[in-house]
């Protein structure tokens, strides 16, 4: 098990210095989906506690 271990971390190091880009491109792109979706979750977040906070506001009119 530690020879395979050992293995593994040679060969990634060896394509560590051989292609950084390749490793972090990725990482890079991930990362700008997962904020670029986070940003849509908030946005719909965000209009719905507007629209539940007009309806109760709404409501709240219409008893008195």
């Amino acid at each position: 098990m530690n020879e395979i271990l050992a293995t593994i971390r040679q060969r990634f190091v060896k394509g560590l210095r051989e292609a950084p880009y390749e490793f972090f491109a990725p990482i890079i792109v991930a990362s700008q989906g997962i904020r670029l979706g986070l940003r849509i979750i908030t946005r719909q977040l965000d209009t719905a506690m507007i629209d539940a906070r007009e309806k109760a506001y709404r409501s709240k009119k219409h008893k008195e």
